[in-house]
Order: C-alpha cells, then structure tokens, then sequence
C-alpha cells in the first residue's frame, strides 16, 4: 500500500477531513516501515498522534536527521535543545552527511563544530546550504 502512494494519494488523504484518526495512524506506520519517515509524519500529525510523532523524533535523534527534529519540534511545540542538535549533528558528521552535520551544529550554536566542517569540505562559514 505505502509503496503505491503517490503526492497525489498523500494530498488526497490529508485533505480528507471524512478520514478515520485510525486509518491515519495506520497509513502513517505503514509508511514508517517503508523508511518514508517525512509522509508518515504528515500522517501522524493530521491524526493527532503524539505518540506517532514522538517516535520519529526519536527515529530523527538517533539516524541524525536535523528536517525530520525541526519538524517534530514545530508540531509538538516542544523547543529542541542544543544536545539534542548536537546529538543529530554528530550522527550526520558519522555518516558524511556534511550539510545535514552543518545544519544541527548551526542550531546548536556549535562555532567548532560548524569550523571543522567548513575546513573539511572546504565551504566558506558564511554560505548557506540548500
């Protein structure tokens, strides 16, 4: 099912105000089981589920993904703090992912961290990445 669900399904769907919170949810986890973690978050937030949206929070902390934390943040209306940014910096920078590393050391106010990015990929610190 979460496999064939096209923009235009989601848009359908979330735009549906007849839709049970239930099937919400249960569209929502399955698109989680599928790694689609951005629509699923959709899901759970037209549903009402902080349960849904706190584990892709926690989804978000331990696989790095500052989006993914800002987003959860915003929908809880829970500040994220900077070791929680820290924490997803860290698992970005682990992996590579250099503007996503970029990204949470920024939130976290991480002048070092950001420093030693901007000196292994050769970016000027004052450029803004996509």
């Amino acid at each position: 099912m979460a496999d064939s669900l096209s923009c235009l399904k989601k848009r359908d769907l979330l735009h549906n105000d007849h839709i049970p919170a239930a099937e919400l949810k249960r569209l929502a986890y399955a698109l989680m089981e599928n790694e689609q973690f951005a629509d699923a978050l959709d899901f759970f937030e037209k549903a009402g589920d902080q349960e849904g949206i706190r584990r892709i929070r926690e989804w978000s902390l331990e696989h790095g993904d500052p989006f993914l934390l800002r987003q959860t943040g915003k929908i809880l209306k829970e500040p994220i703090g900077a070791e929680e940014w820290r924490k997803v910096g860290e698992k970005a920078l682990h992996e590579g992912r250099f503007t996503q590393a970029l990204t949470a050391f920024r939130m976290a106010g991480d002048e070092e961290k950001i420093q030693e990015i901007m000196t292994r990929t050769g970016q000027h610190p004052y450029v803004q990445p996509n």
